[in-house]
This record gives C-alpha cells, sequence and structure tokens, in this order.
C-alpha cells in the first residue's frame, strides 16, 4: 500500500460523503455573459462546498495516519520475530568484542603505520584495510577499553588489499596497576601464530583469561608488512576454533631419535625416550604432556602411562609418538595399555597393534577417549613404520567449539 492509495482512499471517503448529499433541485442556471443573482439558497449551498473541502481535507489525513499506524506495527512485529529467530538460530553467545566498531567501547592506536589508509582505526576485523606497521618488532597497534576488561582470546587476518599480513606476534596486557604484563605460557614469553594469507581468521586463546586496560600486539614476523585487523574474545563464550595436530615419531635409526607433537605449528611435547603423551582438554584447550620410558623401565613406567591414560576425562584428545626407542619387547607393555590404546581408536588400523612394535620402531598416534565406539571421530589416525624404515607421522584437523572457563 503505497501514500499515494491511502490518499486515494481519503478522497473515496470524501467523495461518499459528497454522493449521499441531497441534491438542490431550486439551484438557478445563469445565461452566459450575466451574472447571476445571488440567493439565499446558493449562499447555503457555497457553505456546504468548504464543508466538504474541510472534510477531504480530514479523511485524507485520516488515510495517511491510518498508513503510519499500520506500517509501524508490522515493523515492530517484523523485527520482533525476526529477533525470536536469531534467538532460535544462535545457540551460544558472540565471543566478538567487537574491536573497532564501537567507538564508545575501545579506542584503537598505533605506534605509527605504513600511510594514512593504514592507520589503527582501519584494524576492524572484516574491514575494507587494515593497521600496517612499518617494521617488525618496533611497531605495535593497542586496543584499549574504557574500563578494565576479561578477554579470553584474539583473533586475527591481513590486509584485504595487498598480500601482507602478520605471521607471528607478542601479547600484552596492560594491568590495572598500569604496568604492561607480556602473556606467557610456562614462563616464556609466548609468540602467537599469525595469518598465512590476507582474509583467513587465525584464532588463538589464552590459557587463562586476563584483566587489561589494553591489549598491546607487537608483530614479530609478517609477509612483505606487519598488517593486523583484530578482533578480541572475551570469556564465558563459545568459538570455533580449527586445530591441526602434527604427530611425529623417529626411531634412532632415522638419524635422529625424537618426537614431537604440535598443535597449530606450536610443540606441545615432553621429550624424552619411550613414549611421548600428550592429552588435550577439547572445551578448554587445556593439556598435559608427559613422557614414559618403557625402555629404561618397562614394568613401572608401563603402570604409570596406564594411571596416566585411566585419568583422561571423556572426550579427551589423545597423542602418542615414540622417541628412540620404547621397548625392546612389545610384550613389556602392560595389558592395561594395550587395552587402553584400543579404547582410543588404535585397533582402526591392523598395523598400529602395540603388540607389534619393534625395536627401535617409529610409532605415531592421534585419538579420543569416548563412550562407545560409534562415537568415534574419523580423523582418529595411527602409522607405525619399522627401525631404519622412516620416521612416522601422523595429521589431523579438528574443528572444536571452545569454551572459555571462568577461573
Amino acid at each position: 500500500m503505497t501514500c499515494r492509495s491511502v490518499i486515494t482512499m481519503g478522497s473515496l471517503y470524501a467523495s461518499a460523503y459528497d454522493d449521499n448529499l441531497p441534491a438542490n433541485p431550486s439551484r438557478p442556471q445563469s445565461n452566459p455573459g450575466e451574472m447571476p443573482e445571488t440567493t439565499s439558497a446558493q449562499n447555503g449551498e457555497a457553505s456546504i462546498s468548504k464543508m466538504n473541502g474541510k472534510l477531504r481535507i480530514i479523511f485524507s489525513v485520516m488515510g495517511v495516519l491510518f498508513f503510519v499506524v499500520t506500517w509501524a506495527v508490522i515493523g515492530v512485529q517484523f523485527h520482533w520475530i525476526s529477533r525470536l529467530d536469531n534467538q532460535n538460530i544462535v545457540s551460544a553467545p558472540t565471543c566478538s568484542m567487537n574491536v573497532g566498531h564501537d567507538s564508545d567501547y575501545v579506542t584503537l592506536f598505533a605506534s605509527g603505520s605504513l600511510d594514512f589508509q593504514t592507520e589503527a582505526k582501519s584494524a576492524k576485523l572484516d574491514g575494507k584495510n587494515s593497521w600496517c606497521g612499518r617494521t617488525e618488532e618496533e611497531d605495535w597497534m593497542e586496543i584499549k577499553f574504557v574500563g578494565p576488561r576479561r578477554v579470553a582470546g584474539i583473533v586475527t587476518q591481513g590486509n584485504p588489499q595487498q598480500p601482507f599480513w602478520t605471521t607471528s606476534y607478542h601479547v600484552a596486557c596492560l594491568t590495572e596497576e598500569r604496568a604492561y604484563k607480556e602473556y606467557a605460557e610456562k614462563g616464556k614469553k609466548h609468540d602467537f601464530t599469525g595469518n598465512t594469507d590476507q582474509n583467513g581468521k587465525v584464532f588463538n586463546i589464552f590459557s587463562e583469561p586476563m584483566t587489561c586496560q589494553a591489549i598491546r600486539i607487537t608483530p614479530l614476523r609478517s609477509n612483505s608488512f606487519p598488517c593486523l585487523r583484530v578482533d578480541l574474545l572475551h570469556e564465558g563464550c563459545y568459538a570455533p576454533i580449527n586445530l591441526t595436530y602434527v604427530v611425529t615419531s623417529k626411531g634412532w635409526h632415522d638419524d635422529t631419535a625424537d618426537c614431537s607433537i604440535k598443535v597449530n605449528g606450536i610443540e606441545k611435547a615432553a621429550r624424552g625416550r619411550g613414549f611421548c603423551v600428550v592429552s588435550f582438554d577439547p572445551t578448554t584447550l587445556g593439556y598435559n604432556a608427559a613422557t614414559f620410558d618403557t625402555h629404561g623401565d618397562p614394568a613401572g613406567q608401563s603402570a604409570h602411562m596406564a594411571s596416566f591414560l585411566d585419568g583422561l576425562q571423556s572426550n579427551s584428545i589423545v597423542a602418542i609418538a615414540v622417541m628412540d626407542e620404547a621397548t625392546a619387547n612389545a610384550k613389556v607393555v602392560s595389558d592395561r595399555v594395550a587395552a587402553q590404546l584400543k579404547d582410543l581408536g588404535a585397533d582402526e588400523d591392523p598395523s598400529c597393534n602395540i603388540r607389534d612394535l619393534g625395536y627401535r620402531d617409529s610409532y605415531a598416534f592421534i585419538g579420543q577417549k569416548v563412550d562407545a565406539r560409534s562415537d568415534r571421530p574419523d580423523w582418529i589416525s595411527c602409522q607405525h613404520v619399522e627401525a631404519s624404515a622412516g620416521h612416522a607421522v601422523v595429521k589431523a584437523t579438528i574443528t572444536t567449539k571452545r569454551r572459555f572457563v571462568i577461573p
């Protein structure tokens, strides 16, 4: 319904009113060129005509008001229905702090920029440009809050206009004591993994949320120039995380003895002879790394490994790699360990039976503790390579929803 149609309806109402008026049969007809004689009847008809004009205006205004009120009600109803639909679709609160999109919430600034188009204000996630510094390790950008905020992670993108992005960076938190505290893991300043292209989003989750007045990001390495689009994640929410696990086992005869368990390129294994084992909590992304020297102490270390695996929570992800030599005789590995590895999915590949592990063989495995065999994910993988035949490598990319835990 358009405004014109509504006004037309008002006119029709007025016309209908006219049609109900009685005709005036006594109205005189004047000859051309003559001034008609004014009568009391004509004066009365003039008054009626004026009244009809006013009524037309009134009805037209009423029609417009009807149009406005009707569409206002429909608009409110549509907005309300849409809001309910969105609530049904979104099963968890958003993690985004919406950095840069709410000027009352944060301020973006930097030590410098490549040019006026790549100033800090351009560092909005999914924005049309980005912040770009001139040099790594010297230039930085900062996100300053109106008040202290609990920050649980960071998301980055590169520059959408040019092939410029940051490949690694440091994060510092401006504490309530007005001092910058570098983010660290296990007492060591942490190098965050950045981007590998212009528009891909890379999530990095802090081991524990931090209370910060501001977050400072210092690029360490980049592709051409250190450019960033960025958002921060708050605690108490869910975020989809893609994690790539690479498990590598090297026996002694493969040039060097080693084990490696990396997640998104970051080493998590505690290296040592025997079985290198790392368990991951897919909810909090916390992990526990241990080594079990079943070569040096077959019975004792096998028992410790069994206890470690027994203590895993449901849905824990487990990565195992042999370094150097796990056992000169596979039979010394306890029945408990053999059964536990089967429960984790090692029996998906017949060649990965732990009982078939030979002297200084390479063995790499990634699985998950589930309640039933039917619940096993399709990314479970295992590789067993005999000594001197090369190293064993398995890889799995796992999408999980990380829940930020409030300490």
